[in-house]
């Protein structure tokens, strides 16, 4: 083997190094923390950016093995900016360290330094904030936890698993599906109070000034009324889902559905064959002392566990409603007004919410029971008697259960737009449906390969740690964020995506893919190492490299050869 010549794996990471460049993230981190020893070899910047590689690449993560990660990495195109850099010095001694630094300096307010910093550089579209939470869970004693970091304990778990610990993480993204403000929390943290928090807060946090319009847009936890308040304290427009515990959503689903006629029909709201349509019905009316604009919802797409749940209740009905009706056909009365008042009775008690219940009392004449035992005399003529019963039927009630049916694809959205001329009722779906892109977020947060990176010992450490996790989400979301525009000009054709299936929308993990695997080569000459791709990228990957605003140049490099990585040793 020639021992002049090195193969690294390269992949996407070039592209993502550009892009954090591009962002000023590790200048940005490294300005807003406290100030560092001299003797540290590699700044805190360059640490989470390190880190935020190992956690967008393939494979489990552990931080105990952060150097190994990058052993065949060709680390001048990782880190442009400190292309001199030892993998041996990404340790996870140094990755703690980072980690203690950006707990001391705040890892909420370096968030909001690169968040805003982000939201200039790319102009980030903020007429919206779509705000949500998620818990992690932790297996752990963690006992003794100082009040000041946030609480791994116990709380509503969004993992359907109460008995572990949790921590909680508050997300919120623009309207082009980036994380612009985060927050790491104590696990036993309620939705509604962390709501309020942040309404008083976000406008801070992504550098608007308090006469700024803004959307908040938020799920059902959202709605209290301290919260209603608040927002109109601080004037803040808001889009969320009318909880149903308030009466007045039952009552609103009740007069869209007697209002058919008005409905408004507006279609879909994604692509695809399979893609719901919906229709739209709105009213405003007074809640906690202010008017609001509400928009029921009616979608094609069912609510499978409501359906499931009603037809629970219907069957369960018929099934007892079936017994009954077996019971009281079989009582005999002696006259027909005795039996109507005996099926009137039966009305009262069982009053049916799901099925309509009729009954006609018929005569019917019977032998009557001789007297005596045995045979009847020659020529002894029966006696016959006529008794009545109900002949009672059980039909569903079709109507009502259609009703119910409908509501199980029907929801109530609320706002304080109340301007339909800026605001229409799609427009408003349109809003409350792009909460996908913060639970996009949450999928990335809760990836199962990453549970090893979450094995760390002390409570300050993983609240940073969770720092860095949703910093790597903000430059994950950025790099489709920028194809995703760039193939909205009409000028561009489709790019390949997962299996090889045209799309304009292809995910940050379909380009990732399209860049992997990339090899790169590095060759020694007179103490420089030159750096290029092994082979011809194919078309498909120039044009994403373009699309994202880069190009093949991100896989060269020439320049000193790093004297300290063992890799590029000889002998």
């Amino acid at each position: 083997m020639n021992q002049e010549i090195f193969a690294f794996r390269a992949d996407y990471h070039p592209v993502l190094a550009k892009l954090m460049d591009q962002m000023g993230l590790v200048e940005t981190i490294n300005t807003t923390l406290r100030e560092e020893a001299d003797d540290v070899l590699v700044d805190t910047g360059t640490v989470v950016a390190a880190m935020i590689h190992n956690l967008l690449g393939e494979g489990a993560i552990r931080l105990y093995r952060l150097s190994s990660f990058f052993a065949d990495k060709p680390l001048p195109l990782l880190f442009p900016w400190s292309a001199q850099l030892d993998p041996s010095q990404l340790n996870d001694d140094r990755a703690g360290r980072a980690l203690d630094t950006l707990w001391a300096a705040g890892p909420q307010k370096v968030f909001s330094a690169v968040s805003q910093q982000v939201i200039k550089r790319y102009a980030l579209d903020l007429k919206a904030v779509h705000a949500d939470t998620t818990s992690r869970s932790f297996c752990g004693a963690y006992d003794d936890q100082d009040a000041a970091v946030p609480q791994i304990t116990y709380g509503y778990s969004k993992d359907h698993r109460p008995d572990l610990k949790q921590i909680l993480f508050g997300v919120g993204t623009s309207r082009d599906g980036v994380p612009v403000v985060a927050e790491v929390c104590s696990g036993n943290q309620s939705d509604m109070t962390w709501n309020t928090r942040w309404i008083k807060a976000v406008r801070d946090q992504v550098g608007l000034s308090a006469d700024t319009p803004l959307v908040y847009v938020a799920d059902s936890a959202l709605v209290t009324s301290g919260n209603l308040d608040v927002l109109a304290d601080a004037r803040i427009d808001f889009i969320t889902r009318l909880p149903e515990r308030f009466g007045i959503a039952e009552d609103l689903m009740e007069a869209a559905l007697s209002r058919r006629k008005d409905w408004l029909q507006v279609g879909t709201m994604a692509a695809g064959e399979k893609a719901a349509t919906y229709q739209l019905w709105e009213t405003e009316q007074e809640l906690n002392g202010r008017v609001y604009r509400f928009v029921v919802v009616h979608s094609s797409s069912l609510d499978e566990r409501r359906l499931r749940a009603l037809e629970r209740h219907v069957a369960k009905e018929g099934a007892l409603l079936e017994d009954a009706l077996t019971d009281i056909r079989q009582q005999e009365f002696v006259c027909a007004p005795d039996a109507e008042r005996a099926w009137a009775r039966f009305l009262v008690q069982h009053a049916p919410a799901w099925h309509t219940l009729t009954a006609q009392v018929k005569g019917h004449e019977q032998k009557v029971k001789r007297a005596r035992p045995g045979c009847p005399r020659k020529n002894e003529q029966p006696q016959v008697e006529t008794v009545y019963r109900p002949g009672a039927q059980m039909e569903r009630d079709a109507e009502r259960y259609q009703q119910e049916r409908d509501k199980c694809g029907m929801f109530v959205l609320m706002s304080s737009l109340r301007h339909r001329e800026e605001w229409s009722g799609r427009e408003i779906l349109a809003e409350y449906k792009g909460q996908t892109g913060v639970e996009r977020i949450f999928r990335f947060i809760k990836n199962p390969a990453w549970v090893g990176a979450f094995c760390l010992k002390e409570p300050e450490r993983i609240a940073a740690f969770g720092y860095v996790v949703l910093l790597a989400a903000m430059v994950y979301t950025l790099l489709e964020r920028q194809v995703r525009r760039a193939l909205a000009e009409p000028r561009e054709a489709p790019v390949e995506g997962l299996n090889r299936q045209l799309t304009r929308r292809p995910t940050s993990y379909a380009i990732q893919m399209a860049l992997t695997p990339i090899l790169v080569i590095g060759q020694r000459r007179r103490g420089q190492l030159e750096l290029r791709p092994s082979g011809a990228l194919s078309q498909n990957q120039h044009r994403l490299l373009r699309l994202a605003g880069f190009d093949d140049g991100v896989y060269y490099w020439r320049g000193k050869m790093p004297p300290l990585n063992p890799i590029y040793q000889t002998g």
